[in-house]
């Protein structure tokens, strides 16, 4: 970056931060980045307002922050934004009546539950949320496509292909939430609406909940080519 460019970045107000691959290299056995917490405390120091938003939904936001902390970053749980977390609220808010079939691990469920939704594993539903999932079957995603075929809303929790991880033992790169949400509604010709980054309602909820002005943010985020 030239002077210029510096210059403007730091006359924001509020900087809203991505998880993997800006703060650390993955959530579930990571580490943090050299110096990226010294980062998140300067901020701080300059008065400015530091929150976390990030496509995660395979922990739920307590987790999430419960993380980031033993890291050492300095965020409170009420700064830390996560997919799982704004898809509760947004279904809440949506389809407050609605039962719920879930196809993901158990961050989603979590955040879904203290959000008093009613998640079923069989049988009828109005909602499918399809979220990172490293032991889905066939059967749940065939019984994800009946109830989209029968009028089911189809709701992709983050908007990730692949991503960095570990589970069971395994390190490396996973499937994420978009392919499994894109072959159902390619199936179903349903359309997808999509709770993360870069879609709106992730971003609306935050900055309300945040207490800050669009044109007074600057997201850092990270995608995976």
């Amino acid at each position: 970056w030239g002077e210029k460019q510096a210059e403007k970045l730091l006359r924001k107000k509020a900087f809203l931060l991505d998880v993997e691959g800006v703060l650390c290299d993955e959530i579930d056995n990571g580490r943090a980045f050299p110096s990226a917490a010294e980062f998140v405390k300067n901020l701080k120091k300059a008065g400015k307002k530091v929150a976390v938003l990030s496509n995660i939904s395979r922990k739920p936001r307590a987790i999430v922050f419960s993380r980031l902390k033993k890291m050492g970053f300095p965020f409170s749980e009420n700064e830390v934004f996560t997919a799982g977390a704004a898809t509760a609220l947004y279904v809440k808010r949506k389809h407050p009546n609605a039962k719920c079939f879930v196809i993901s691990e158990w961050g989603l469920r979590t955040d879904l539950e203290r959000q008093g939704m009613t998640l079923v594993n069989e049988g009828d539903a109005g909602v499918v949320l399809i979220g990172v999932d490293r032991r889905v079957s066939y059967s749940e995603l065939n019984h994800a496509t009946r109830l989209v075929l029968n009028g089911a809303k189809l709701i992709c929790v983050g908007t990730t292909m692949v991503f960095k991880g570990t589970f069971l033992g395994e390190s490396g790169m996973f499937l994420g939430e978009a392919p499994f949400a894109n072959a159902i509604s390619m199936a179903t010709k349903a359309p997808i609406t999509y709770i993360g980054k870069p879609y709106p309602e992730i971003f609306l909820q935050t900055i309300a909940s945040f207490g800050a002005r669009l044109k007074d943010v600057i997201m850092y985020s990270y995608m995976i080519k």
